[in-house]
Parts: structure tokens; C-alpha cells; sequence
């Protein structure tokens, strides 16, 4: 059984890495849009309780900067919450970062296996899984050069290949189909197809309104790092787009 719970769940960014506060002042105004006030913390969620069980495809819509990437980050465990408590049961593959962990330097063959043992591919799976994704990103002979010669949307096809290449539990994802190409997207969306249909609980945000209306059973909308409205897909989203 798959389970994500969170309970009373506030996470503050500290904005005292500033040096100055005028520097401070600007990079609050350009997340928040609004003046910075006597504390040395912008609270990016608060108050979050949410559940998601077996069965579930669950979207977060909301502006940008609304808090729906730092959700998803604090329910995959990337960030802790400052109070409040994140309970995730089952095996997760997370499709927020997709460069991160990879090596520059090395090939995009040993990239692959390294991201694979990460992700806890057994060992006598490796090969046969290195296969299956370079079939998949379609890089020719670069597969064998550091992956620092990549262009961008070479480095975005073998990371989302590899970061898919195992079907989880849970599968949380960010906008995975901003990632390449008309043709290389055709091959996206049939692997996200796969995975949400394998997976027992899928969270995915998207400012499509057509991907979460097909993949979604139930949508949340966040807005000033709150849960402003919950419950099922066809519903919010007719309310979000009467308020927007």
C-alpha cells in the first residue's frame, strides 16, 4: 500500500543568506511581489494538511510561485518542513530535477548506470535497464562522450529517460513534459502513460489544463503556499479558471 500524509505542514525559506538588505529587499519583492517585513524568513508553505492514497492521480495547479514545486520537493523528502510532520510510504521516483546527480565529465553510459544504482536498480539489472534507456533518449554516438558536450535537450532527454526508467509507487513529477522536442514528446507522454498507470499514487503539477484533465482524478490548487481549494478534477479546475 502507497501513502502520502501530511500533516500541519509549514516550511520557511531563511533570506538572511543575503548580505545586504537591500539585496535581501529585491529577492524578496521578485519571489513574492510584495515588500519585505521585519523577519529573515518567507513562509513558502503553511498550514499543508493533505492525504493521498492507493488510486489516486492527484494535480497541483497554481500561479507561479505559488508553492507547488516546494510541495512537491518537501512531500519526495528533498525539503524538511520547518514544523509538521510528512509521512510517505512506498517506492518514489521523483521528476522535479532531472540534471541533478549527473557528472559532467563522464560518459553518458556511466551516467546512466551510476543514476540507476541510485535509484536502487539491482545489479544484474543494470545492463539490460542501460539498454532500454539509451534505445529511449536516441543520442547516437554521444551516449559515449562526457555529458558536458550535450546541448541542453540532449542532457533533458537522457536525464528523463534514465529518471523514468523504473516503475514506482509513488511518481511525483513537475511540468515532465517541458522536455524536449515534438517527436522526442510523443515518447515522453507514452512513458508518462506507463508510469501513471503503474504507479499507486501519481502528484503532478502542470499549468496544462488538458494533461490534468486527462491524468487527474483529484486536483489541488495552491495558492500563497496554501491549499486553497481540494477535491475533484473537472470541479477546481472550473473554479480556477473563473478566478484566473
Amino acid at each position: 500500500m502507497a501513502l502520502i500524509k501530511l500533516s500541519k505542514v509549514n516550511l520557511n525559506y531563511p533570506l538572511n543568506f543575503c548580505a545586504q538588505q537591500n539585496l535581501k529587499s529585491s529577492a524578496f519583492r521578485y519571489i513574492t511581489g510584495k515588500r519585505i517585513k521585519n523577519f529573515d524568513y518567507y513562509p513558502a508553505l503553511k498550514d499543508i494538511s493533505m492525504e493521498c492514497r492507493d488510486g489516486e492521480s492527484i494535480g497541483l495547479i497554481g500561479l507561479n510561485g505559488a508553492g507547488k514545486t516546494t510541495l512537491l520537493r518537501t512531500i519526495a523528502g528533498i525539503f524538511k518542513p520547518s514544523s509538521g510532520k510528512v509521512t510517505r510510504k512506498g517506492s518514489t521516483a521523483t521528476l522535479l530535477d532531472f540534471s541533478s546527480g549527473f557528472e559532467p565529465h563522464i560518459s553518458g553510459i556511466e551516467n546512466i548506470r551510476t543514476r540507476l544504482l541510485l535509484l536502487g536498480v539491482p545489479k544484474e539489472q543494470i545492463q539490460e535497464k542501460t539498454n532500454e534507456i539509451i534505445d529511449f533518449c536516441d543520442l547516437g554516438d554521444f551516449i559515449y562522450l562526457p555529458s558536458s558536450t550535450y546541448s541542453t535537450g540532449m542532457n533533458l532527454r537522457l536525464a528523463f529517460a534514465t529518471s523514468t526508467a523504473i516503475s514506482p509507487q509513488i511518481l511525483i513529477a513537475d511540468e515532465v513534459l517541458a522536455t524536449g522536442d515534438k517527436e522526442f514528446m510523443k515518447k515522453v507522454k507514452f512513458r508518462l502513460d506507463k508510469l501513471m498507470s503503474n504507479s499507486l499514487i501519481s502528484i503532478i503539477a502542470s499549468h496544462s489544463y488538458d494533461l490534468l484533465s486527462n491524468y487527474c482524478n483529484r486536483i489541488i490548487w495552491i495558492e500563497d503556499g496554501r491549499i486553497k481549494e481540494d477535491g475533484p478534477t473537472k470541479y477546481v479546475l472550473n473554479n480556477y479558471q473563473k478566478h484566473y
